[in-house]
Formats: structure tokens, C-alpha cells, sequence
């Protein structure tokens, strides 16, 4: 059986039947079955938080079967990205660390420059950002000269976003095209609606409308096909800050209350958190001070237990 069928396998069993599983094919339980199961992780990643838990579960349970470092670095590696679907981004951190040095002590250096994707988001909702730039422009050298333009693409757009937060947004139009001329040159349409979807946020910035509602309309579009659920939430997350931008408050309502209900429904806490923000902020441009209070003070106390300091 090949490693991917049998990782998919895995992934999908319930505990017991994996475990037994396990035992019954360790042949088939080393190195590259976890490299297959972190890579199914990363597939789910942007589209299905459920089936994250469930990749996690599997790595950890091939980890009691072979200890390998190889197989530890991939298990920390998944569950990293599993950290950061619940929104536990000092835990992520750590875990990527652990997994990048795993890497590093085998020699690998492009996957120990691959989850550095990965840390780099962590770092950034963690408000290090200093911390967060310096990995991605150290990642990026390393992905180019092995080939890897998708994992290079994913650290341009995670800079792109962190140069944002500081209004640096010729800058961050300058890393979020780079990316998407390399998702698009690999034929990687989920990633080119992320990308697409960076591009219109900043455009918004910029206050060039017309090319901000171009870019959400081809993001959009793109992620439904795909069934990229937390992109599309992501979406209308940004389409409903436009909307605010312009003065369109019942418009800007709608759609963060769309996006909203679509990251409760994928438990993802941290981006419910982030639209109920956003929601008081419209209430309070609406002089509409107790709704404002209300979740101001329900989010505070949110974003304290998930660590979000920025």
C-alpha cells in the first residue's frame, strides 16, 4: 500500500482501530508515513480544521509505534499546525521549533526552512513580528534554492500580512503579487485565492477600491470551487471590511456576521474572536455604545485566554 492511501487511512480511523492498524502493518510505520500524514495536514489546513485534529491524532499515535527523529520532527511539525487551528499559538511555536530543529540535526534543511510557514503565522498572531519577519526572509533563500516556489509563495504572504499591520502596504503589495505569480505559475488555486484575497485587503488600504472589490470577486469565486471554507470566511471577513471602509455599515454587518458564523461553525476560535471585534468596532462607529461595550468586554476576555496580545 502506498504511504498516502495508508496515511488517509490512518487519519480517517477511529482511535482504537488505528492503534491496531499500527500494529498490525509496523512495516508500513516510519518516516515516510509521517512525512504523508503531515502532508494531508497541510492539504486540510486552510479548509477543514476537523480533519487537522484527526491528522494530529494519527501522528501522534505512529509516534508510539517508531520514535525515529524523523518521525518526531514531522509529528511536531503537524501538531504545530494543529496548535494554530485552535488558536494555541505559543504551544505552535514551540512545536515548530522542535520540528525545524529535528530537521536541521538530520541534515534536512528544506523541510526544517518548510515549517518556518508555519512558525511565521504563529509568531505574527503572537504579535512578535519582529521575530516573524526574520524567519520568513531566512526561509526564503533556502525554498528557492530547492525548488519549493509553493512554500516560498505561503512565506511572501504571511509577510505580506505582518508588513501590513504596520501600514507598510506598497510593501506588502510587493510580497502578496510575488506570491501569487508563484501559486499560479504551480498551478495552486487555493493558494492564489489567498493570495488574491491579500492583494484586494491591500489594494483597500491603498483606498483603490475598484481593484480591491476585483481582487475579493476572483478570491471569492475561486474558494467556493475549491471548498475553501476558512477562506471564504476569510473573504467576507475583508469584504465586509471594505464595505465599512466606503460607509456601507448594514453591507459590513452582513458580511462579518457571515464570517463570523462560518468560523464558529469550523471552531475556530481565534477568528470568531477577530469578527466579533470587528462587529463592536462598526457598532461603535454607529454610536450604538452598549452593543459596542458588550462585545468589546466578551472579546477582551477572549483574546486574553487565547494569548492574542496584539
Amino acid at each position: 500500500m502506498q504511504r498516502t492511501e495508508w496515511a488517509k487511512k490512518l487519519i480517517d480511523a477511529d482511535a482504537d482501530v488505528r492503534s491496531r492498524l499500527l500494529a498490525e502493518n509496523a512495516k508500513l510505520a516510519d518516516m515516510r508515513l509521517a512525512a504523508a500524514i503531515r502532508d494531508e495536514c497541510i492539504a486540510a489546513w486552510s479548509s477543514d480544521p476537523e480533519r487537522v485534529k484527526r491528522c494530529v491524532a494519527a501522528a501522534k499515535a505512529l509516534v508510539k509505534v517508531d520514535g525515529d527523529a524523523l518521525v518526531l520532527a514531522n509529528a511536531d511539525w503537524t501538531g504545530g499546525i494543529g496548535e494554530i487551528v485552535r488558536g494555541r499559538f505559543e504551544s505552535a511555536v514551540g512545536k515548530l521549533e522542535r520540528a525545524a530543529a529535528g530537521f536541521v540535526n538530520a541534515g534536512n534543511e528544506a523541510d526544517a526552512a518548510q515549517t518556518k510557514v508555519a512558525r511565521l503565522l504563529a509568531l505574527a498572531m503572537l504579535g512578535r513580528y519582529d521575530d516573524a519577519i526574520a524567519t520568513g526572509l531566512a526561509a526564503i533563500p533556502i525554498l528557492t534554492k530547492y525548488g519549493d516556489e509553493l512554500a516560498a509563495g505561503k512565506i511572501e504572504m504571511n509577510l505580506s500580512n505582518i508588513v501590513s499591520r504596520r501600514s507598510q502596504h506598497r510593501e506588502a503589495l510587493e510580497f502578496c503579487a510575488s506570491a501569487r505569480k508563484r501559486f499560479t505559475e504551480t498551478s495552486e488555486p487555493k493558494w492564489q485565492a489567498m493570495a488574491e484575497n491579500g492583494l484586494a485587503n491591500t489594494y483597500a488600504e491603498l483606498n483603490d477600491f475598484a481593484k480591491a472589490e476585483q481582487f475579493y470577486a476572483l478570491a471569492f469565486e475561486t474558494a467556493v470551487s475549491a471548498k475553501m471554507h476558512v477562506t471564504e470566511a476569510e473573504i467576507e471577513a475583508s469584504m465586509g471590511n471594505l464595505a465599512l471602509f466606503r460607509g456601507r455599515y448594514a453591507d459590513a454587518l452582513r458580511y462579518l456576521e457571515l464570517s463570523r458564523r462560518k468560523f464558529d461553525v469550523l471552531a475556530m476560535p481565534h477568528q470568531t474572536a477577530i469578527a466579533d471585534l470587528e462587529i463592536a468596532d462598526i457598532y461603535a462607529e454607529l454610536n450604538l455604545n452598549a452593543e459596542a461595550v458588550e462585545i468589546y468586554g466578551r472579546v477582551s476576555d477572549e483574546f486574553k485566554r487565547l494569548k492574542l496580545r496584539s
